[in-house]
């Protein structure tokens, strides 16, 4: 795993601002079940299911005045057994990619507000989705966020799913 960030700016409006490139590579691995002999009880141990896989994320974040920020992502990638199954050396591949984008903007010192897309594009269907998301916080304390969030499900098939959620959160 490795990331190659740079600040954009320097002092300015624009002060806090970054751009970065994240990428990971690896392998993941999973026994599978082993087998046991009827007749003399020897059990041989299962195969191995191997998934090399690979991500790439750039990003930008734009923080203007100290008060906006604007973030967007991107990544691709892809594996090349999916579902850790594959032993006899049939590849599950699937590749993938998406983009999220938020716009908060704090209100007051005491109020945040933000406006986030999420869009994932996958050869496995059941993990693409497009999501749209409104946020609002209330910040009594630096250390103490409270807010409620709607997410609106903005895919054009299988059935809609909106939530409304709410959030407390505190750091000690």
């Amino acid at each position: 795993y490795g990331t190659i960030k740079a600040w954009l700016g320097g002092k300015g409006a624009i002060e806090g601002s970054s751009i970065a490139v994240a990428g990971l590579i690896g392998t993941d691995t999973k026994n599978l079940s082993p087998t046991t002999n009827s007749t003399t009880g020897v059990v041989t141990p299962g195969s191995v299911a191997e998934n090399s896989f690979w991500r790439v994320g750039p990003a930008l974040n734009i923080r203007y005045n100290g008060a906006t920020d604007l973030q967007v992502a991107y990544f691709v990638g892809s594996d090349d057994n999916w579902t850790l199954v594959a032993a006899d050396g049939t590849k599950v591949r699937v590749d993938f990619k998406g983009l999220s984008a938020i716009i908060g903007h704090w209100l007051s010192t005491h109020w945040w507000a933000a406006a986030q897309y999420d869009w994932v594009d996958s050869d496995d269907d059941t993990l693409d989705f497009q999501k749209g998301t409104l946020s609002v916080y209330y910040f009594p304390r630096q250390n103490l966020r409270i807010g409620l969030i709607g997410r609106a499900d903005l895919d054009d098939t299988g059935e809609k799913v909106h939530e409304v959620t709410g959030s407390i959160r505190t750091m000690f």
